[in-house]
This record gives C-alpha cells, structure tokens and sequence, in this order.
C-alpha cells in the first residue's frame, strides 16, 4: 500500500514539475522558485523509495548509478552527481529551465539534493547523523 501511495505521490509532482504556472495577481519575484521546490520534492521522494527497495540506503559501495536513474525517469530533469562531501557544491547554479544535484554521503545513507536553474536554487539535505530529520534550505539565489 505504502509503494502505491507513494509512487501516486512522486507522479503528481512530476507532472507539476513540469508545468509553467503564471504568477497570480503581478510577476513573482523569483518564478521559478514553485516549480524549484517541487522537483527536489519530488526528487527526495523517488530517492527515498529508491532507498526503502534497496535496504536503507541511497547508494551502496559508492555505486548510485541507480538511484540517479530512478530519479531521473521519475523527473524528467537532469541530474548530476557531485562527487565528494561538499555540501557547498549544491549550492551552484544549474541550467536555464532547472535540473538535480545530488550528493550521498560516505556510508549511502545520507543524500544531498538540489534542484537549482540559472539564478535560484532549492536544497534538501538528510544526513541521519547530523538528525532524524530533512533540513530544507527555502529557495535562495545560486552561487555562480
């Protein structure tokens, strides 16, 4: 049941993902910012399912040639693998229309990902021993 509910859920934010949506009222500040947050969601969510198929873990034996399939046929973005630890590295801008970067940490149980564009980028970063818990970097400008 959990599978299910769970690929429903990374389906419906691929297929926004994708979509142009007009700013209401006047012209957002920073565009693309919804759709930015709405594919590292998604992104963590075709990550996390990965992991729960493959005992836990985002990569095993530094290999994530699988996890950056998953993400990238769930997505419909590009995605770059950042090798080493530098969560810095997340911070760069990516291509105009958006793409991934993902990190994973030395043991595979740790992921960094960001889905950035050419001025902003969005950030998640679970890394369970630093916390339990994702921490979220809101949308800010990229670092060039």
């Amino acid at each position: 049941m959990f599978a299910i509910r769970n690929a429903i859920r990374w389906s419906i934010l691929a297929a926004l993902a994708t979509m142009s949506l007009p700013a209401v009222g006047q012209e957002a500040a920073h565009p693309t910012d919804y759709r930015l947050e709405l594919i590292v969601r998604g992104a963590y969510l075709a990550a996390t399912g990965y992991a729960q198929t493959h005992g836990n873990y985002f990569a095993q034996d530094g290999e994530a040639d699988g996890l950056v399939a998953t993400i990238t046929s769930r997505m419909a973005v590009p995605v770059e693998m950042v090798t080493g630890t530098d969560l810095d590295a997340l911070r760069k801008c990516g291509v105009e229309g958006g793409g991934m970067r993902l990190i994973v940490n030395v043991f595979g149980d740790g992921i960094g990902l960001a889905a950035a564009d050419a001025d902003r980028v969005v950030i998640y970063v679970y890394e369970p021993r630093v916390s339990g818990s994702v921490v979220v970097t809101p949308p800010a400008d990229c670092v060039r």
